[in-house]
């Protein structure tokens, strides 16, 4: 995927092969997991979209006492970051003004780097071309930086909603 195209910089996954860089800040797995992800207030898409759940929770099915993400023992791995500062900042990346952030990650630990890092994003460069086809509609996406299965059904259902009416697709 063209991540450039989509208006990101820089992209790190929680759960990815340590770099031996002195600008790399400590990472811990038992810190990166996620536990949850909260709506970017401050973005001017997401700020204004109402219908957005303020929080995205993980599903009791895959968080329950002996699954695999049981946030006692291991928590949610399965997450890109995109933008995140710690890259950012050393690398002297700047963030495309059509980076628009939609939901960023709580991690196990307030202390690690993945903490309030967006993981899901509104893909805007392209937002206002519209195909040459009836009907189409001129709007953003959004990409996700976790499979929405192991997410709670209502929170996806919602954010599902927003961005059909965005996209002006009706349920028949």
């Amino acid at each position: 995927m063209a991540y450039k195209e989509y208006c990101v910089s820089v992209i790190d996954k929680v759960w990815s092969t340590p770099r031996n860089d002195s600008r790399m800040p400590v990472r811990r797995l038992d810190w990166d997991a996620l536990t949850s992800a909260y709506k970017d207030p401050s973005d001017a898409i997401s700020g204004w979209l109402p219908g957005l759940p303020s929080d995205l929770r993980l599903w009791d099915e895959v968080t329950r006492t002996g699954r695999f993400f049981d946030p006692r023992v291991q928590g949610f791995t399965y997450v890109e970051v995109y933008n995140p500062g710690y890259w950012m900042s050393p690398a002297g990346a700047s963030e495309q003004s059509c980076f628009h952030p939609m939901y960023r990650m709580r991690a196990r630990n307030q202390i690690s780097p993945m903490n309030r890092q967006v993981v899901a994003f509104w893909t805007t460069k392209y937002a206002n071309v519209v195909a040459n086809a009836p009907g189409a509609v001129a709007a953003p996406s959004v990409h996700f930086g976790f499979p929405m299965y192991y997410f709670n059904r209502a929170e996806v259902d919602s954010i599902a909603d927003v961005i059909f009416t965005q996209w002006q697709i009706k349920a028949n």
